[in-house]
């Protein structure tokens, strides 16, 4: 259980200074470019926060709890990305500075659970033989 609060708080912080780093440089392409970056970042943070914190909830319930976590939060989900790609897109209409941030934006948080579970794999097990 604390694992998996422990990679919950680790993923979102991590993607916050990303997604704030990300949005520093993207101000070198523009400003709809870095404002893109923030709402993609936070389109893909706050979906991730809520599914973690329900899988948090479903490890303790069992089972029996399984069948409420998929499809209400996985449409809940796609359509937190769309409004965020959809309001990218009205930042630069022309240029698509605005979309190509939010899309960058979007990924931060999946790369941040991806480098998260390489660099768990590689540390030795401690106390687990």
């Amino acid at each position: 259980m604390e694992e998996l609060r422990q990679f919950r708080r680790f993923t979102v912080l991590f993607s916050l200074l990303l997604m704030g780093m990300g949005a520093a440089v993207a101000l070198c392409w523009g400003r709809a470019a870095a404002e893109g970056v923030l709402l993609g970042g936070m389109g893909g943070i706050i979906p991730f926060w809520f599914l973690s914190f329900r899988m948090e909830k479903l490890a303790r319930a069992g089972r029996d709890a399984l069948r409420t976590l998929r499809p209400p939060w996985t449409l809940a989900r796609l359509c937190v990305y769309a409004m965020a790609l959809v309001w990218a897109l009205r930042l630069d209409r022309t240029s698509l500075r605005g979309l190509y941030g939010a899309l960058a934006g979007l990924f931060i948080v999946q790369m941040v659970q991806i480098v998260r579970v390489l660099i768990r794999e590689k540390q030795p097990n401690s106390g687990e033989e």
